[in-house]
């Protein structure tokens, strides 16, 4: 009978291993993370065609239901400097002031049509189907006379 002499254990071979198996890890549970916030980016023009260009805009978020009946989530945005901007601002959803929401704290809450049924700001209640979507508003106020103005 012929008997090999055993090798000694290599830990070079495990490295590797050890890097798949965490880089697995990593981005298995990354993918099935859900942000936080949504970005929103916009230009806006004034009446004249010329770009916003402001010192201090506020913006105000309303996100509502498919059919836009039902206020679920309002959130504030105050002090945004417009100034050599080009009129483009980008938001971070989920980020500013929270003035209404009919879910936790999350923006991205309002989203989630598994949930069984929302409070509307208004009164009553909305319950999403399994494909609904969500209405998005944005208005701003740049301290003008003409006050809030709803984004088109």
């Amino acid at each position: 009978m012929l008997f090999q002499k055993n090798q000694p254990f290599n830990n070079s071979m495990i490295s590797p291993f050890i890097f798949v198996f965490f880089f697995i890890q990593y981005f298995s549970i990354s993918a099935l993370a859900v942000p936080k916030y949504i970005t929103l980016q916009t230009r806006i023009y004034k009446p004249d065609t010329t770009p916003l260009q402001a010192p201090s805009v506020t913006f105000q978020i309303t996100t509502l239901d498919s059919v836009g009946t039902c206020v679920l989530y309002v959130e504030n945005y105050s002090g945004i400097s417009m100034t050599a901007s080009g009129g483009s601002t980008v938001l971070n959803l989920g980020l500013g002031v929270q003035i209404y929401t009919s879910v936790g704290a999350n923006y991205t809450d309002v989203f989630n049509n598994q949930t069984a049924s929302f409070a509307c700001q208004g009164g009553g209640t909305y319950t999403p189907a399994v494909n609904d979507r969500r209405k998005i508003v944005l208005q701003f106020n740049d301290g003008t006379a003409a006050g809030w103005q709803t984004a088109q």
